[in-house]
């Protein structure tokens, strides 16, 4: 695959697919917008489906690098409050991953439950099972207050960062401050109340840096 050329249709599809949403846009128009041959474009991609889902993943895989480069920088921002506050004001930053998680139809039209695979977007983009095994390292590692079904947990946590972020365009608060008031819900509501020590920290970082570095890999082979 010709490198230059791929990054350059996947550029013209983002463009695209922000400005006019899925439904609006063909592979005539990408092929365009990348001044690049139709045929040139399906040496890359079968189908208009494939070229966006590939799209899709990588721009998730990027949020997901982000949040990996904010924890190599400082591995206390593996703390539950933090790690999520992190992920939260990323979602927001990033146009396709908000859209992503607000199963924004207007945008992401049947791409949201007509992934070229047949599974559910979520399921694709393997949302629920990088968290799930984020928490899961996360309690190994004494950083969460144990709970009797992990999976319980998982939905809480995931339940609250959801409602955050289906609220996130009231316009009532400033993301920062969206932020910080999520962080001090997970922080009440999950983590224990004595201080976790630094080894067991600096273990749960390398954990979850792996794990991302594994969701990427999964996401862009």
């Amino acid at each position: 695959m010709d490198d230059e050329r791929a990054e350059r249709i996947l550029g013209a599809a983002r463009e695209l697919l922000l400005r006019w949403g899925y439904k609006r846009v063909t592979v005539d128009d990408v092929a365009r917008r990348a001044q690049v041959g139709k045929g040139t474009l399906y040496l890359h991609w079968k189908t208009k489906e494939e070229l966006f889902t590939t799209l899709l993943r990588r721009e998730f895989a990027a949020m997901l690098a982000d949040v990996a480069a904010r924890i190599e920088e400082d591995p206390a921002g593996v703390l539950p409050h933090r790690l999520l506050r992190c992920v939260y004001l990323e979602r927001l930053r990033q146009p396709i991953v908000r859209a992503i998680h607000a199963e924004d139809d207007e945008v992401l039209g049947a791409l949201l439950t007509n992934a070229p695979t047949g599974v559910p977007l979520t399921e694709e983009l393997r949302i629920h099972t990088t968290l799930a095994d984020i928490v899961c390292a996360q309690n190994r590692h004494g950083l969460l207050v144990p709970a009797e079904r992990l999976e319980e947990q998982v939905y809480a946590i995931d339940s609250v960062l959801i409602g955050f972020f289906f609220t996130a365009d009231t316009g009532a608060l400033p993301p920062e401050r969206q932020g910080d008031l999520l962080a001090e819900t997970v922080r009440a509501a999950f983590e224990p109340r004595r201080a976790v020590g630094a080894a067991a920290v600096r273990a749960a970082a390398r954990e979850v840096l792996d794990i991302l570095g594994e969701a990427q890999k999964a996401l862009c082979p």
